[in-house]
This record gives C-alpha cells, structure tokens and sequence, in this order.
C-alpha cells in the first residue's frame, strides 16, 4: 500500500463507492456481510474510516498473533484508537509466567467492553477462542470512583490487593499500588499512566493522572474505574469449586489439590489460564461482551475457518505430554468454538481472499 498523509487516505475512501455501499448495509442491518478482493492493510482503514465517521465498538479477528499485531499497527497508522487482546504467547498448554502483563492487558481490555467503550479490539482466533469469566463476574469487580464520593481509603486497598494488585511503597510498574495515609496510588495495567486518589474527610477530594517514573501529576479527572489485574480473582470458594470440577477430569484424579491450594491462598499458579474454561458453571467467550452496537470483523474467514481445527490439533498434540507434568483440562475445555461465537453474533463482516461460488454475493471492495 502507498503510504500517504493517513487522512489523505481516510478522505479518500470515504468518496470509495464500494465504502458506501458497505456503510449503507452497516446501516441497514443486512448482516452477515462478505468483503472480497480486500487485504487486511486497507482493510484498516476501512475500519479506521468507519469508527472516525461513527465511533462504535468494533472487534477484529485475524488467523494468527503476528497479523493482528500488524494489523493494530495499520489501524494505529491511521489514526484509530485500536487495542489488542493479547494471548498468552505461549505453545499449547504451555504455561504464562505468573503475572505476566497478559493478565493485566486482557483483564483491561475486557473491562473496557464490559462497560462498552467505543474503541476497536482486535484478536488474533487464538485469543478469541480462549474462555473467559462472565461478564456480569468482571462488572462486579469493577470498582467506579468520581470526585466527591464516599469512601474509605483503607475499603479500596483492600479490594486492589483482593484483585491480585501488589502493595509497595511507590508504584513503578502496572500491577502496583501504594497507601501512604489518605493518598492511594495505583497504576493499573493497560494505561500509560497511574492514577493518585485523595481524602478528605471519608470522601475522595482529587483524582488526577501521573507518571509513575516522576511521580509528577499530569491531569485531574472527574471519575475513574479501577479493575482488577486478572481477569478471574481467584478467592478460596472458586478455587474449591475449580478442584470438583477438576476431580473430574481424566488424568486429575487425586492431582488437583496442589493447584487448588495455590490458588485459594496466593490466588497465583503457573499455569492458572489453562484452567480458566472450568473456572465457571459454564464455559464463557469474548463475544458474551459484545453489545448490540458491536460490529465484529472475520479478517481472512477461509483461514479462520481453518484455524478451528488446527488449534484444536495442536492441543490434543500436546494434550498427553501435558498431562504427565501437570493436572491440565482436555483441548475442549481449554478453547471455544470460533463458529458458535461467530454465529451467535448477529453483526458480522467476513472477509474472504479466495474466489469460490459465493464470491458474486460479496461485496468487491
């Protein structure tokens, strides 16, 4: 792609027919749309010309964690304000370091969907297929603060650190927290800033931003939302209820009591995100955070498709070897289904780079 003046481009497109085309079918609801003869570069800024004309919030999924690192990086070139929903990067079944930034990213990034933020998110299929708690689970741990409200310092210290956030002395790094009397830092992960919260008298006198390696203010704010720093807060109740379910499974019996113990008294185990599928009565995806707004974009469907199979390949590749080290769930508690959750969302564009017998019914971009 010539890369020119990025708004150069987005006006450019905007005078596109075939642009027009697709924001009348947006408009119209004549879901599911097919893009063809689009490749992911220019489909970002088709993205980044829709979300600047109408911000709304809108998911991207491409094959594999490289091409949507690229492509939040196109996204990022046009000016869009665009995320990624990181995987564990990491082989199957091979475990994430205990607090690696992936929790606090994901843990971000899901919050803000919960309470529908109007950016767009993108994932790579693995990211999209991994379970995850309810929505409604992760609203109940979000913690709204606003200038004027009444509460008590030591209340929200208390939450922070029940949230897996790290008690020191002056925060440095995303995770951290500190209390020094009426005064509550923390910087949580997925912003370039920390926050310091005030009291006065029982009630929260300032909110304002600033940079954590100067320890210097950079802007009040009116309210904020403090989330967790995992996505699961593990308390000693769903630990229990993560062993029962995990005495169940073949090669657990009699296994599962060592992580259960980890997890109910340091809420940590190498390894923990494998179990996060059983972590609930039900399995959960990332699409039960979609609101009816939600534009969801398949990037390449052929491959998606396709990547179906192969994650599940790898898993039950590794699934044995696995299970000789560590109590670990089966591939199908470990991945949901890319096209129940594809199909259970009503607002979806899929792209599709090969030509077959529907290729006359997509729209040619």
């Amino acid at each position: 792609m010539d890369r020119k003046e990025p708004q150069v481009l987005i006006d450019k497109i905007y005078r596109h027919e075939p642009f027009r085309i697709l924001e009348r079918a947006l408009l119209g609801g004549d879901f599911p749309i097919g893009l063809a003869e689009a490749e992911s570069p220019f489909i970002a800024l088709v993205l980044t010309a829709l979300w600047k004309r109408k911000p709304r919030p809108i998911f991207a999924v491409l094959p594999t964690d490289r091409e949507a690192e690229d492509f939040v990086a196109d996204l990022a070139f046009y000016g869009a304000d665009a995320r990624l929903l990181p995987w564990w990067n990491a082989a199957a079944y091979r475990p994430a370091a205990v607090r690696s930034r992936a929790f606090g990213e994901r843990a971000s990034i899901l919050a803000d969907m919960a309470e529908g933020a109007s950016g767009i998110v993108v994932a790579s299929h693995r990211a999209f297929v991994t379970p995850v708690p309810p929505k409604e689970y992760l609203v109940r741990h979000l913690i709204p603060l606003r200038q004027g409200q009444a509460f008590q310092p030591d209340s929200i210290a208390d939450r922070l650190a029940a949230s897996g956030y790290l008690r020191v002395p002056r925060v440095a790094l995303p995770g951290e927290f500190a209390q020094r009397g009426e005064v509550i830092d923390v910087f949580m992960p997925g912003d370039a800033q920390a926050l310091r919260i005030q009291f006065g008298y029982d009630a929260i006198e300032k909110i304002t931003r600033f940079d954590p390696a100067l320890q210097s203010g950079h802007g009040r704010v009116d309210a904020c939302v403090l989330r967790p720093l995992k996505e699961v807060i593990w308390t000693p109740e769903r630990a229990e209820a993560l062993g029962r379910r995990g005495e169940e499974l073949p090669g657990c019996r009699g296994r599962i009591a060592a992580v259960v113990e980890s997890l109910a008294q340091t809420g940590e185990w190498r390894g923990e995100e494998c179990w996060y599928g059983l972590a609930f009565d039900a399995a959960h995806g990332v699409s039960e955070y979609f609101d009816d707004a939600t534009l969801l974009f398949a990037l390449n469907r052929e491959r998606l498709d396709a990547q179906e199979e192969s994650a599940r390949k790898e898993y039950a590749g590794m699934y044995r070897a696995a299970l000789r080290e560590n109590p670990v769930p089966p591939p199908e508690r470990c991945l949901n289904s890319f096209a129940d959750a594809s199909a259970s969302t009503g607002r979806i564009v899929s792209s599709f780079a090969l030509k077959d017998q529907e290729q006359s019914s997509r729209l040619a971009m």
